[in-house]
């Protein structure tokens, strides 16, 4: 009777056990573990992330080359107005007049202009000046502005410019550096300094020292109305 009982409760237990090992394998089978459904979880977040960058990249990329493309339509644009550059120095060029009114050579664009940087203690300056008398009633369409270097060498000044005009008998208009600012806007170095400007605006010739008999006609034939 002993033996029928222990065989029996050996029976159940091996039952039960049978039992718990086949729900527990069911489960495994049916239901990854909790570590597994992480990783894919991880996994499955990692791609949309990756995707998502990759949106994000692809769209900013877009973003850039439109930014990029709109700025080369706007130098593009303004590559017409690019003549503008050439007034730049032109605009630096400023004096006053008798009445002491300020103007900028820039005002003078649409014509020829001649510019001639001179001083009365600047002997070459003083020879050079019959030449652009006679220069100005030869050429009616070239404006001509006869900038006094006030400043220059230390001691030139409007008095000292206007006595000279005076005792040469020159009577044509003349006009003061304003500042010094023409004369260190342009680097001036050497009286006398005459600038050839054509209608655009343009210093298209630098002549640097005295202009001869004669060379003032052709330089102002060749570079402004040739």
């Amino acid at each position: 009777m002993k033996k029928l009982i222990a065989l029996i409760a050996t029976l159940v237990t091996v039952i039960a056990l049978a039992s718990a090992a086949y729900w527990g394998l069911a489960r495994n089978e049916s239901n990854p573990s909790g570590e597994s459904m992480a990783v894919t979880s991880e996994e499955s977040s990692v791609e949309e992330l990756v995707e998502s960058s990759s949106e994000e990249l692809v769209a900013e990329t877009e973003e850039t080359s439109e930014v990029e493309v709109a700025a080369e339509d706007e130098t593009e644009e303004e590559d017409p107005a690019a003549h503008l550059d050439k007034l730049s120095v032109v605009r630096r060029i400023r004096f006053e007049d008798e009445a002491g009114e300020v103007s900028v050579l820039s005002d003078y664009v649409g014509e020829p202009i001649v510019v001639n940087i001179w001083a009365s203690w600047c002997e070459p300056c003083q020879r050079e000046m019959p030449l652009f008398a006679a220069a100005m009633d030869e050429y009616e369409d070239v404006q001509f502005v006869m900038l006094n270097a006030v400043g220059s060498n230390g001691i030139e000044t409007k008095e000292m410019a206007d006595a000279f005009m005076a005792e040469q008998g020159l009577d044509f208009p003349i006009v003061y550096d304003y500042r010094m600012l023409s004369q260190l806007n342009l680097g001036v170095t050497m009286l006398p300094t005459t600038l050839f400007i054509d209608a655009e605006g343009e210093i298209v010739y630098t002549q640097i020292g005295e202009v001869a008999e004669g060379q003032l006609q052709e330089l102002i034939e060749t570079y402004l109305i040739g």
